[in-house]
């Protein structure tokens, strides 16, 4: 009976606190959600169950080739190669005739062959513990908790500085945790210098550049080996936001971001106030040809790209970076162009038919030059014919001939 008295007036004294509590907790914000075992969590971020360990030993080759391994893994598509690169044409002697791409423009680069003023401007932008820590910055680490906390969410990250760049915006926490590790495992695989070199060379810089060759060559035209400091800061702002502010259109806003991107290196120890003083007051001239010259002998250039894409596929051809020697000599070339151009003009259509030359013994095509005025499209469009020329006749003459010197 005494345990029964007990059990009533405990009831009483409790009930109306529950209902008080109760109440309360209408305001509440909602339980965390349950944590989802990582194999979960893995399969439903990337293809497989365990991403970390399909890292597995360190591809062999280059480090652009242990890129491309890495993007082939964890990106697939139907475009190879995933890291897309410029082709170029040349002539006989090396001058260049056109660039070939479509998504945009690459010239992957040695982290030699990049100014180390660039290096360390992106470093003291991106991660300026990064020559020091484990593939993360912890400080960071720990001051984006703290904001998270506070947030009641993700709202910041550590960003580790050799993470794909089209991931690196990704705001899901379990999508961070599962970056970190992957950049902690990278960190094992690689030196410092080959991480810079894969980060550095798949960064956007914006107007259909990628990597620090092709954006120095369309802002400034010139190297990436040969920048100042003064366009080295101006181009490593640029990835944070590629397209604002445009140096081409805003240069005044991209002078502020450049300020500020200056005042890192010098809290961080890579210059001094006086470089610093000297790199922002220095002149800089853009490039006016920011889109890349237009083709050269473009009848030529087409007459090399029909074959080429044939064989190999127009995605690949302009995704490759190949290095494409042609036979045709520019200079005998220019002079033929014109008099073919001069000739089919004073002659009113009469003269529409083309001027081929090669080397007698090897067939080498040293020169194709068209009036422009007749082409005919039923035998190849690629190769004007005359109009009272048999196709059958002429157009395996032309077949034998050899455009090509060497393809790397």
């Amino acid at each position: 009976m005494r345990m029964t008295a007990i059990a009533r007036s405990v009831s009483r004294t409790l009930f109306p606190a529950c209902l008080v509590m109760l109440a309360a907790c209408e305001n509440m914000p909602p339980p965390p959600p349950v944590a989802r075992p990582v194999e979960e969590v893995m399969q439903y971020l990337t293809l497989f169950a365990d991403p970390v360990a399909m890292l597995g030993e360190r591809p062999p080759g280059s480090v652009k080739d242990a890129a491309e391994y890495y993007l082939q893994l964890f990106q697939p598509g139907i475009q190879l190669p995933r890291i897309f690169e410029t082709t170029r044409i040349y002539d006989r002697t090396g001058i260049l005739l056109a660039d070939i791409f479509n998504e945009g423009r690459r010239t992957g680069v040695p982290i030699d062959q990049i100014l180390p003023n660039l290096i360390d401007a992106t470093i003291a932008t991106e991660d300026s513990t990064f020559l020091v820590n484990g593939g993360i910055d912890p400080r960071r680490m720990v001051g984006a908790a703290i904001q998270n906390v506070e947030a009641r969410g993700v709202v910041s990250g550590a960003r580790a500085l050799f993470l794909l760049p089209n991931a690196r915006y990704d705001q899901s926490l379990e999508r961070k945790s599962l970056k970190v590790e992957l950049a902690r495992q990278l960190s094992l695989r690689f030196s410092k210098d080959e991480i810079l070199e894969m980060y550095l060379n798949l960064l956007n810089y914006g107007h259909l550049t990628h990597g620090p060759e092709a954006a120095a060559q369309a802002y400034f035209g010139k190297s990436a080996a040969d920048l100042s400091l003064a366009e080295a800061s101006l181009l490593a702002g640029i990835p944070q936001q590629p397209a604002n502010p445009d140096l081409f259109v805003n240069f005044e806003a991209a002078k502020e971001r450049q300020s500020i991107l200056l005042a890192l290196m010098v809290r961080h120890g890579f210059l001094s106030q006086e470089e610093v003083d000297a790199a922002y007051g220095e002149e800089v001239v853009l490039n006016p040809a920011a889109e890349g010259q237009g083709r050269i002998a473009p009848h030529f250039v087409n007459f090399v790209l029909d074959p080429l894409e044939s064989r190999l596929g127009e995605q690949y051809v302009r995704r490759a970076g190949l290095h494409v020697y042609t036979a045709i000599d520019l200079a005998l070339q220019d002079a033929a162009q014109a008099a073919v151009s001069k000739a089919g003009a004073s002659d009113a259509g009469q003269f529409d038919f083309p001027l081929y030359s090669a080397t007698p013994q090897t067939l080498y095509l040293t020169v194709q030059a068209d009036s422009g005025v007749a082409i005919s499209p039923a035998i190849s469009p690629a190769i004007p014919v005359p109009h009272n020329v048999d196709g059958a006749s002429f157009f395996p003459c032309v077949l034998s001939l050899r455009p090509f010197l060497a393809i790397t």
